[in-house]
């Protein structure tokens, strides 16, 4: 019986099965659109005077437009219009009034807008600025901020991404730069991400270099004693200006000669050696006493064999010092050693001599 049956519903026709009709484009009223686009809360463009505001607000607009799948010329402008207020609002009151608003395609009206409030000489400014772009006083987080604000309108400057690299990398400032490049590295967001690791590195390096010479250290060992006893002065380093007035020494050791000088016998000032009152007596003073001077001698220096005469001393002076040099312009006298000549003594019944006289 079963196999009957099934042999039956097999001969019989099978129905169709109803599929749903293909669905065309959502046909929505402008209510309903301008409902479904302020839930979003998308942004107010007032019309202030800065291009990289201007370009992003239109961008921002064209998203939303598109997620709402808001495909009408007509609509998109109605719904973009919708967010200007203040200037912007007084600006588009005046597009309405000189151009044809059916005709008007969503590109017609990105132009329009982006004319007014970024137009193509200020497009060229910031192309040149990213051309001259390095970062000198900026950190490297900022330095990027502005490097990819600018490029965005020097695509022709940096077309590719390796480009973009090497643009960056030259613009960094120099201590960061020679450990960059050396990486060579093929994308933009390895140099930024190696460029941001450098500059945490030489902070880091830096405060301990702060922390240690606020200490007294430094790498190379303790500071001797605050520099005491050592000069410091630097080779280029300007002279300290004196309140004292220069002097001439030639004028002083003049006006030291006038008024008499300094006697290196007795070490008294107002005259010199030769006149010194106290060699001036019957004899000449030696630590404190009295000495007598010799009675002039002569001798001579036998030749041809003959015994070699001798200097004969008065024993009232003293003897001569041991290697004392006579100003004979050969060197010390040596012990034993004769010469030629005749020496001079003073007696001490002499009242008045030569001032040459030593």
């Amino acid at each position: 019986m079963q196999a009957f049956i099934a042999a039956a519903n097999s001969q019989q026709p099978r129905q169709p099965t109803s599929e749903p009709p293909p669905r065309g484009p959502l046909v929505r009223s402008r209510d309903q659109l301008l409902d479904a686009f302020c839930r979003r809360h998308p942004p107010i463009f007032y019309g202030e005077a800065n291009p990289s505001a201007a370009e992003a607000w239109i961008k921002q607009i064209s998203k939303y437009l598109e997620v709402l799948n808001v495909t009408n010329a007509g609509d998109r402008i109605a719904l973009a219009t919708f967010q200007m207020q203040g200037e912007a609002d007084h600006w588009w009151d005046l597009i309405k009034t000189t151009h044809n608003l059916t005709t008007m395609t969503w590109q017609m009206f990105e132009n329009l807008f982006l004319e007014k409030y970024f137009p193509a000489p200020m497009k060229q400014a910031m192309a040149q600025e990213f051309m001259d772009l390095k970062q000198r006083t900026l950190t490297v987080t900022q330095y990027t901020a502005r490097f990819e604000e600018l490029a965005r309108h020097a695509t022709t400057v940096v077309p590719t991404d390796v480009a973009k690299a090497r643009k960056f990398e030259w613009g960094l400032s120099h201590s960061i730069r020679t450990s960059v490049v050396s990486h060579e590295y093929p994308t933009y967001a390895q140099v930024v991400r190696c460029a941001l690791m450098m500059e945490r590195e030489n902070s880091d390096s830096n405060s301990i270099w702060e922390a240690q010479k606020k200490n007294g250290l430094s790498f190379g060992g303790p500071i001797r004693n605050n520099n005491k006893g050592f000069d410091t002065s630097k080779p280029y380093a300007h002279p300290q200006q004196s309140n004292q007035p220069w002097k001439n020494p030639n004028q002083e050791q003049s006006k030291n000669h006038d008024q008499g000088g300094k006697c290196y016998h007795c070490n008294e000032e107002g005259h010199f050696k030769f006149a010194c009152p106290r060699l001036n007596g019957s004899g000449s003073f030696r630590n404190g006493k009295q000495q007598a001077l010799a009675k002039p001698i002569s001798f001579e220096n036998q030749q041809g064999g003959q015994n070699q005469s001798q200097t004969e001393w008065n024993q009232q002076l003293q003897p001569p010092r041991q290697n004392q040099n006579f100003g004979t312009g050969n060197g010390p006298v040596k012990p034993n050693q004769s010469f030629g000549g005749r020496i001079f003594a003073l007696q001490g019944d002499y009242e008045e001599y030569d001032p040459r006289a030593i």
